[in-house]
């Protein structure tokens, strides 16, 4: 990734200007030692994936409240940070780091967090892209994850 300065340099300038909103990258963003936030640790990821889906969620209330109407967000990201984000891991690959193809979209709804539901991919998205196969229910995605490694419980 690039530093602050540089986004602001190529994005908000020409055909970008006004366009593109960089307020909330934060300085030392791009940088990934061991301490830092930013680190590709699982650790870290996972402290990251529960500040987004926060976010996300605050902003999906904010808008509806603002405007009535229900929340649509689109989010483009790393295939490898959207599992630890959705907490969606069928389909993942521990060579390739994820179990999303390139430019593959999927739907989600926030689910009850009491319940310890975070993000829940709707019957539409998961029917759309496993064809004929049958999903995995929620015992048996977690029966998954802790076979590949535990990265999520």
């Amino acid at each position: 990734g690039s530093a602050p300065e540089v986004l602001e340099h190529d994005f908000g300038l020409g055909q970008y200007a006004g366009k593109v909103d960089l307020s909330r990258v934060e300085e030392g963003w791009n940088r990934k030692s061991p301490l830092s936030p930013w680190s590709p640790s699982p650790e870290k990821v996972e402290a990251r994936a529960a500040v987004s889906r926060r976010f996300l969620q605050k902003l999906g209330q904010e808008y509806e409240e603002r405007t009535g109407e229900e929340a649509h967000i689109a989010v483009v990201t790393h295939g490898g940070f959207l599992h630890f984000v959705t907490g969606d891991w069928v389909g993942f690959k521990k060579v390739k780091g994820t179990g999303w193809e390139n430019t593959e979209w999927r739907s989600y709804v926030f689910g009850e967090e009491g319940k310890g539901e975070g993000l829940v991919e709707t019957g539409e998205s998961s029917k759309r892209r496993a064809g004929s196969e049958i999903p995995l229910t929620p015992d048996e995605e977690r029966e998954f994850n802790a076979s590949i490694g535990g990265l999520k419980e």
